[in-house]
């Protein structure tokens, strides 16, 4: 109620406003993102971060609190995380990134050039297209890859 008016011309208006305009942040997307997919009879979010670095520990420990959150809701949600192993080492130390250290971790091996290759051009392959040989196997970032 903002306002009330008696006979006679009495009356008084109160306008109400919220103290603290909630903000969107990430917990509140995920959550109506993962509430989304649920009604819409399944699915979930996965959420990857290449290239993990103490460099980014703040973003990550918001990160990690959320997904804890949503964890701890059953929300449909997986994290994936990549990072040099000095880098993830030194996440692994910090007190607050304890997701992390429950996190099942998988060491990777160094990956030869030629499955990089194989991995580029079988899918192609398999999906009716060709890829000349050489672009797939060369060593580079960002090289375009000529499909026929």
């Amino acid at each position: 109620m903002t306002g009330v008016s008696l006979p006679g011309g009495f009356g008084a208006d109160r306008e109400v406003s919220e103290r603290h305009t909630p903000r969107p942040g990430l917990r509140s997307q995920l959550n109506l993102l993962t509430d989304l997919l649920a009604e819409r009879g399944g699915g979930g979010v996965l959420i990857t971060v290449d290239e993990v670095h103490r460099n980014g520990l703040n973003d990550l420990r918001e990160l990690g609190t959320t997904i804890q959150h949503a964890f701890r809701e059953c929300r449909n949600v997986a994290f994936v995380g990549a990072g040099l192993p000095s880098a993830v080492d030194d996440l692994l130390s910090d007190e607050v990134s304890t997701f992390l250290r429950r996190a099942d971790q998988r060491h990777l091996r160094t990956v030869r050039p030629e499955d990089v290759a194989a991995a580029i051009a079988v899918p192609v392959r398999d999906a009716g297209r060709d890829i000349t040989p050489g672009p797939a196997g060369r060593r580079g970032r960002n090289r375009r890859l000529p499909l026929s």
